[in-house]
């Protein structure tokens, strides 16, 4: 079965390439990144063109790693922005930060719609509290998106 359509598209999930036809399609994308006309393209594709050449830690060869013993790793920021917009959600949907805290700590039901906003705030373990919404909101508000 071919795995790309007639224009070099691929047509089947890229978990389902061989070893091989995985690094080629990195080095096909890594080229069309390049050739974009935006700057942040450009840069992730000749990024990731170096880590395919010269190998190494690819969040060392984007820039991102945290520095030696920091917890500040891009997957703790992506996570912390997750979680100060559900947070944020929660207020606004339950009326305000009281209310939204009531319901993270099950002393208040919520709306069934807001009930996976909650329990993914569990989940993740989010710090339910008053100061946690107001931190939310300072983080929010200083890293325009």
């Amino acid at each position: 079965m071919n795995e790309r359509n007639a224009f070099g598209d691929l047509i089947v999930p890229p978990e389902r390439l061989t070893r091989r036809q995985r690094i080629d399609t990195l080095r096909k994308l890594a080229g069309a990144l390049q050739a974009d006309s935006r700057h942040d393209v450009q840069w992730l594709g000749r990024r990731l063109s170096a880590w395919l050449q010269d190998g190494g830690e690819l969040d060392a060869m984007l820039g991102v790693r945290a520095e030696r013993g920091s917890h500040h790793t891009p997957q703790h920021r992506v996570r912390r922005e997750e979680i100060d917009g559900l947070l944020l959600r929660l207020s606004i949907e339950c009326g305000g930060d009281a209310a939204a805290l009531e319901v993270l700590k099950g002393n208040r039901l919520c709306r069934m719609d807001l009930a996976p906003v909650v329990q993914r705030l569990l989940r993740m373990r989010s710090p339910i509290s008053e100061s946690a919404f107001t931190r939310a909101r300072q983080r929010l508000s200083r890293h325009p998106r």
